[in-house]
């Protein structure tokens, strides 16, 4: 195999080379920030408009702002929470902590699924995944506001 020759897709997703391996998203990712400039659909928050790689640049720049709101809550709930809670270890910073590690393992893997399930093509596929991803984060965003409001940080 050639040092930068794509090789078989993997049961995780990702193409194994020589030298690195990439997950399919994050190639289409990085083709597509190279490729195209932000278009009006991302801008409006729509994006249903254009072709179905368009569609996979729009919902990434989105899930990338989702993903900046996602760990401004995170730290604002884990600035909300005792280091230290005597009678109930459950409401720790630590707990959110293994939480927060969890859920992101487990957004991943599904979203990496679920793109398998329903993409017929790697494109498809990424196309999916990005979908499952976006609305996963922004359910993550709100379950984090809310922690941060009941705790008293908003």
């Amino acid at each position: 195999m050639m040092p930068f020759e794509i090789g078989a897709l993997s049961q995780r997703g990702t193409y194994r080379c020589q030298f690195f391996s990439v997950h399919i998203f994050q190639l289409i990712t990085i083709f597509l920030s190279i490729a195209f400039g932000v278009g009006s659909a991302i801008a409006s928050g729509d994006c249903s408009e254009g072709d179905q790689l368009s569609q996979v640049q729009c919902i990434s720049r989105q899930i990338q702002q989702l993903d900046k709101n996602m760990n401004a809550n995170y730290r604002r709930a884990l600035d909300m929470l005792l280091e230290k809670n005597g009678s109930d270890t459950r409401k720790e910073r630590g707990q959110l902590r293994r939480s927060q590690r969890a859920w992101l393992k487990f957004k991943d893997e599904n979203c990496a699924l679920v793109g398998g399930l329903k993409g017929e093509s790697n494109l498809s596929a990424s196309h999916f995944a990005a979908l499952c991803e976006k609305q996963a984060i922004e359910e993550r965003v709100n379950f984090l506001e809310q922690i941060a409001r009941q705790q008293g940080g908003l």
